[in-house]
């Protein structure tokens, strides 16, 4: 034992890290803010041939981010000067060079996928190289209102008079 802490690899259910990251728009982006929509999130790796071949592989479904109710990031590990594809509507890129957003989501040098519901819980994960179980719930996405499979209704506070009163 190293007497170092981890936590255990994310799984479906699980809520996603929040981090603040660098995008073309905003140098402090708070990935909290994207909650509200299905967000595909692509950890690209570092080597161009394999980082290229795996946008080619998703780009045909992005046009789902068409929606406002769904969005796809991808992080690379580069900086904005070293160039992405431009961002677009719903498409967004992250620049993490440090390597920081990765391994908040246990994806390695190899990179990978993760699917998230709009209350950013993790639906699904898949390897880079094995994108299917991502990318057919990505192409078949219920609507916002619905991807619980339930009604949801906002709690509601109810107070009675008198612990309402100032005095």
């Amino acid at each position: 034992m190293t007497g170092r802490w981890t936590l255990p690899p994310l799984a479906p259910g699980d809520l996603a890290p929040d981090f603040k990251g660098v995008s073309r728009l905003n140098p402090k982006f708070h990935f909290s803010t994207v909650a509200g929509r299905h967000v595909l999130m692509g950890f690209l790796p570092r080597d161009a041939r394999l980082r290229e071949a795996a946008y080619a592989a998703v780009e045909p479904l992005l046009d789902v981010c068409q929606d406002p109710s769904a969005a796809a990031f991808f992080i690379v590990r580069q900086t904005i000067e070293e160039g992405a594809p431009p961002d677009r509507q719903g498409v967004r890129w992250f620049f993490d060079p440090a390597g920081e957003i990765a391994p908040l989501y246990h994806m390695g040098d190899d990179g990978g996928w993760v699917l998230l519901d709009p209350a950013m819980r993790v639906v699904a994960i898949a390897p880079l190289q094995a994108p299917e179980p991502v990318f057919e719930r990505f192409a078949r996405l219920p609507s916002v209102d619905d991807y619980a499979g339930v009604p949801l209704v906002a709690p509601t506070l109810i107070l009675d008079r008198k612990s309402t009163r100032l005095n």
